[in-house]
């Protein structure tokens, strides 16, 4: 593998571990971060980012239930946890694209239980990444997603401040990435990006 892959992100100092409040602006030590940490993505292909939820998941009601055998108080709605989160997403990309690589950060979801997740993807060379068949399939098991395209490293540093940099290690985030592609996990260059737009 070539040396400029082997970046570990967990030993980069992220000053927002210690943040009490998200601000709009990015501070010059969180601009470091982002830019560092979209430094080491930029080396990789990404072609789509992809939104997704659990919201069909998180529809189900649990009660608690007492020692004693009975039911105790009304039905809640649960949210999925961040470890469950990673091994749905991870349980679905093995299934359903193999071949896919991608990079993902899990982060809590705004204003209520549960956990969604933000993912970079990118197709087998010359494979036709269709937005609606992963969009429906996903909207079938799991609920709400959104596949976008990436036109540029700007939209992949735009990623990282909005989902990396503000979430990931901060009290707990978590990320992970799978490269199944042997010319870009050895880091060789695509011959071309062409042939592989939405169907």
């Amino acid at each position: 593998m070539s040396t400029n892959l082997q970046i570990d992100i967990s030993k980069i100092p992220n000053p927002l571990l210690n943040a009490e409040k998200e601000t709009k602006e990015l501070s010059p030590e969180q601009k470091l971060f982002r830019d560092t940490v979209a430094d080491w993505l930029n080396i990789y292909p990404w072609l789509k980012v992809w939104t997704v939820t659990f919201d069909r998941m998180e529809q189900r009601l649990s009660q608690n239930y007492t020692k004693t055998g009975h039911w105790k108080g009304a039905p809640q709605q649960i949210g999925i946890s961040e470890r469950n989160a990673k091994r749905y997403f991870e349980s679905w990309m093995r299934k359903h694209y193999p071949e896919y690589s991608w990079f993902y950060c899990v982060e809590p979801n705004p204003g209520r239980d549960g956990h969604h997740l933000h993912a970079l993807i990118i197709p087998p060379l010359g494979v036709k990444c269709s937005h609606a068949q992963m969009g429906v399939a996903w909207w079938d098991r799991y609920g709400w997603n959104k596949v976008e395209d990436i036109k540029s490293h700007d939209d992949v540093t735009l990623y990282c401040t909005k989902h990396v940099v503000r979430y990931l290690n901060k009290g707990g985030g978590w990320y992970n990435l799978e490269i199944n592609d042997s010319e870009i996990y050895h880091g060789r260059k695509r011959q071309t990006r062409e042939g592989v737009k939405d169907s």
